[in-house]
């Protein structure tokens, strides 16, 4: 009897499950088809002049942020906080923005819809004296109610500044050897590679040691060992040149070091100073083959000097040869000496033996 009430109860349970469970997988269904609203707020941020460019001190920058809601769910209390830069003034803002300490700010921007959206813009002036290559750097975050800020990638602008390079070659080129008496140029490429006009803009070039001034171009002038060009402004991007030239002096010791250095100043600038450019002087040793130790030192085409032990009595030469060649052995030999008393030997013995042949037959 137990045992049958028990059968009709399971199928009693069976039969009532079915349609709880269509009923509870129904109801999972229909959740699963309703996504959870998201919420996405993005701001960015545009500038005129464009981000990236020059910007000159007492110049204006007007900087819009665009804002939009890019999730599906309506943001509340939508607000726009952007962090004043360094070295500007605020100006004024669109839409209500205010300076609030250190920050524009639009707090009344109310609700913003799934996909909506706009833009609001503030300006400054970029300050007087600011130093030359500020960069001027602006960010800007939005949040709601229930929402974590969001912050937009930063713009830059850069004040103007002056960028001067100067360097130097010469004839003959750097490193090379030069004799007693001959010229080097030097050639002076200068550049101003920055944003901004240089101002009074000066070269000086300090005369090498061992040399003396010759001339420059463009205006140069010399005094108290010191060659100067007065450039006056440079323009941004401009480049240019200077030359001047220098003999170099007597009476140097072989393997004399020329060294030489340029240097570019302007009212915006520390100096810069150019590569430095060396040369070595050569001497030439020519020896005779005449007698040992007479060597004759020349450099370059300078007139040559003669060093060594001098005869008593100068020898006698042809003057059809230079003095420099060697004298031939003819000049020197006993042998034609020995030979003349030879034959003068044996023509008196000649002359004997005849004049005693010559008695014998006559007696």
């Amino acid at each position: 009897m137990t045992n049958h009430i028990s059968r009709k109860l399971v199928v009693l349970f069976l039969i009532c499950s079915v349609p709880i469970t269509t009923l509870l997988i129904g109801a999972a269904s229909a959740f699963a088809d309703d996504p959870v609203p998201t919420t996405y707020l993005n701001v960015s941020i545009t500038a005129n002049p464009p981000a990236g460019s020059t910007v000159s001190p007492d110049s204006e920058i007007e900087y819009t942020l665009n804002y939009v809601n890019n999730g599906t769910a309506t943001e509340t209390n939508v607000q726009i906080w952007d962090k004043l830069p360094a070295n500007v003034t605020f100006i004024s803002a669109s839409s209500g923005g205010f300076l609030s300490g250190p920050y524009v700010k639009w707090t009344s921007l109310g609700d913003l819809a799934s996909n909506a959206g706009g833009s609001v813009t503030f300006k400054v002036k970029v300050n007087a004296g600011t130093p030359d290559g500020t960069t001027i750097s602006n960010q800007a975050g939005i949040f709601a109610d229930g929402t974590p800020k969001f912050h937009s990638d930063p713009i830059t602008h850069v004040t103007p500044k002056v960028v001067l390079t100067i360097e130097k070659s010469s004839e003959p080129p750097s490193g090379s050897t030069v004799d007693e008496a001959s010229t080097i140029t030097y050639t002076l490429t200068y550049r101003n590679t920055g944003t901004k006009v240089a101002a009074n803009v000066v070269i000086t070039d300090a005369l090498p040691a061992n040399t003396s001034f010759l001339e420059a171009s463009s205006s140069g002038t010399f005094n108290n060992n010191v060659v100067t060009w007065n450039l006056g402004d440079v323009a941004a991007g401009f480049s240019g040149t200077v030359t001047f030239k220098v003999k170099v002096n007597t009476g140097l010791a072989d393997g004399t070091v020329i060294t030489n250095q340029a240097t570019i100043d302007s009212n915006e600038t520390d100096p810069v100073n150019s590569n430095i450019v060396t040369h070595n002087l050569r001497k030439t040793t020519i020896t005779t083959q005449g007698s040992p130790s007479t060597p004759v030192t020349t450099s370059g085409n300078t007139n040559k000097t003669t060093t060594g032990s001098k005869s008593s009595s100068p020898t006698p030469q042809s003057t059809d040869q230079d003095s420099t060649f060697p004298r031939t052995d003819t000049e020197t030999s006993p042998w034609p000496l020995f030979i003349y008393l030879a034959v003068m030997a044996t023509s008196l013995l000649f002359l004997v033996f005849k004049r005693k042949t010559s008695s014998k037959n006559i007696s």
